[in-house]
């Protein structure tokens, strides 16, 4: 083991050596009494990795120890040091039990829409116009989900603050979330069998000649399938499991999802709600693929891919979107989803049979889910009575 350097003493400043790395420090620390009289210990630590090197984090450190101590002797220390809103930011991943997904998401949406010039901010300095004006800029280049996003982040921010006692009041209590100013072009979110039958032929197509990949395929064209059956969320499809299929009863229970975990992106966990565990009825076109797919995948998972382990979601999602965009097919995983409940709902199947099959909390929620078709809107109007006299 090589010999560590041995750096001069100085006054109030301690050498550090990490057992781990190897990488020096030096910690300024002395303690001193407050107004209250109240023993403070103040500590800041200066590492080589933050400098050309360790010579020059030392001469760093015995600089801030001559301001610290001066500042000490004339106007005194403030109690608290500086905390930027960067900071509290990370502060929030270990303040609430954020999944691994969406600790993920946040980083994105900070770093693109609020960080830029105020993330080195103390954040007993920030204003509630501060708040106000990064979300006035992004309402020409964001929709209202993604400026509600960034508000919501905003408010988490300063909730751990407060939790932390670095503020005193939330001041997001004074800011208005404005609202978007991009057109808004309707979502074209249907599709048919004749699509889906395409996006297949896409799928095999464009799947290299090698049994891996001919594998996973085939998962994603059976997972397909038993979507457009039953109108499962992707995340439900993908976690089925032997056990959950029952050929004697015909039905398919439906107890869990393919998620995140705090530390993991691809893990089993608990349905979006509690009104999503469900059982479902087997229909004999849908019992006939789960038949296939019971002799074509020897996994207890019913969508495990080519090396056992749970089918990434978005790994699907991303094939389906190459091979589609590829032929000039409009189609992915959900407008599945949205066609289930849209067939239902134009079909006069009750709102809230549909709203179980779907795992819905509430009826609304399905309604938003059904379109109409252009042949449902020609109908109602040709059968409108309309008052012809005058």
């Amino acid at each position: 083991m090589a010999k560590i350097k041995k750096y001069r003493k100085e006054k109030y400043i301690k050498q550090r050596v990490s057992s781990r790395t190897g990488t020096i420090a030096f910690q300024v620390s002395f303690t001193y009494k407050d107004a209250y009289d109240k023993t403070i210990e103040y500590a800041k630590s200066f590492s080589e990795l933050d400098y050309s090197s360790a010579s020059e984090a030392l001469e760093q450190a015995c600089k801030h120890r001559d301001a610290m101590r001066y500042q000490l002797s004339t106007v005194g220390i403030a109690k608290s040091q500086k905390v930027t809103l960067r900071e509290v930011f990370e502060d929030t991943k270990s303040t609430f039990t954020f999944r691994a997904e969406t600790n993920r998401k946040h980083n994105l949406v900070f770093n693109k829409y609020i960080a830029p010039g105020l993330e080195d901010k103390d954040i007993t300095k920030i204003k509630a116009i501060d708040i106000q004006l990064s979300l006035n800029k992004i309402v020409e280049s964001a929709n209202d989900k993604q400026i509600s996003y960034v508000f919501s982040i905003w408010k988490t921010i300063f909730r751990t603050a407060r939790i932390n006692r670095y503020v005193s009041i939330n001041i997001c209590e004074e800011v208005i979330c404005p609202k978007s100013m991009i057109y808004k072009a309707k979502k074209e979110v249907s599709t048919d069998y004749s699509t889906i039958t395409e996006v297949i032929e896409s799928l095999r197509k464009r799947t290299s000649n090698n049994d891996k990949y001919i594998f996973d395929t085939e998962i994603i064209i059976f997972a397909i399938t038993v979507m457009y059956y039953t109108g499962l969320r992707p995340s439900e499809c993908f976690a089925l499991t032997r056990k959950d299929i029952d050929f004697n009863r015909k039905t398919i229970n439906i107890n869990k999802q393919i998620g995140t975990s705090l530390t993991d992106f691809n893990v089993i966990r608990s349905t979006k709600t509690e009104s999503s565990n469900r059982e479902l009825p087997m229909l004999l076109e849908l019992q006939n693929t789960l038949v296939e797919l019971f002799n074509y995948q020897d996994n207890d998972y019913l969508f495990a891919n080519f090396n056992g382990e749970l089918f990434n979601v978005a790994t699907a999602v991303n094939k389906i979107t190459r091979c589609c965009k590829q032929d000039g097919l409009h189609f992915n995983m959900y407008r599945l989803r949205h066609q289930f409940s849209t067939d239902l709902v134009t079909n006069n199947v009750d709102p809230r049979t549909v709203m179980e099959l779907m795992g819905h909390n509430n009826v609304n929620m399905t309604v938003s889910y059904a379109r109409s078709n252009e042949e449902l809107k020609k109908d109602a109007l040709e059968t409108r009575k309309t008052d012809k006299k005058g």
